[in-house]
């Protein structure tokens, strides 16, 4: 086996057991109707907040289309040329299209996709940090210096705490939430 083949098999590996480590140990937060709507309340969504993240869009919505370990492979298949996200996704899928943005209306819904509601959440809490496969999503060290991040795999979103701990949810607001409460970080501004 050629040392490049032992490489590309530990990068898809290693990014394997990260996700599934925070997949099997991931805490549900539920949400009943009623809390639901009160959640949709409470944090509002305005166009402009669309309009100021379609560029974390475009990019989230690439890192959805690729498979677990893909990113971390391409970058050292091509460790000098790697800059950008899209460069993984049309390699992998060369007739790849875009995807657009939800309109306002949709967005403002009940189990709106995560691909698409957490680049808004992003511009009502952008002190919780992003952490992608490339970045360092599933490394504890990544999360020990921040309350609460986001983690974000191959379309899997998920809230992890300090120690490490995931929480996913039907509708990404209700982890902002979480991650706004007193005892855990903050406020909306």
């Amino acid at each position: 086996m050629r040392p490049a083949c032992a490489v590309q098999l530990l990068d898809g590996v290693h990014a394997l057991l990260s996700l599934a480590r925070l997949l099997l140990t991931v805490r549900v937060v539920s949400l009943h109707t009623a809390y639901a709507n009160a959640v949709r309340d409470e944090v509002r969504l305005y166009n402009h907040y669309s309009e100021a993240s379609i560029n974390n869009f475009c990019e989230m919505s690439m890192v959805a289309n690729c498979m677990v370990g893909a990113v971390t492979q391409y970058k050292h298949k091509f460790r000098f040329l790697f800059h950008s996200i899209s460069q993984v996704v049309y390699y992998h899928f060369p007739a790849y299209e875009r995807q657009r943005q939800q309109l306002q209306a949709f967005l403002e819904g009940y189990s709106v996709p995560s691909t698409n509601l957490l680049p808004l959440l992003l511009q009502l809490s952008p002190h919780t940090p992003l952490f992608y496969e490339r970045t360092g999503a599933g490394l504890s060290a990544a999360y020990a210096a921040h309350p609460f991040s986001w983690a974000f795999m191959s379309g899997y979103i998920l809230l992890v705490d300090r120690p490490s701990a995931a929480f996913c949810a039907e509708d990404l607001r209700s982890l902002l939430l979480l991650s706004l409460d007193p005892a855990g970080g903050g406020a909306l501004p």
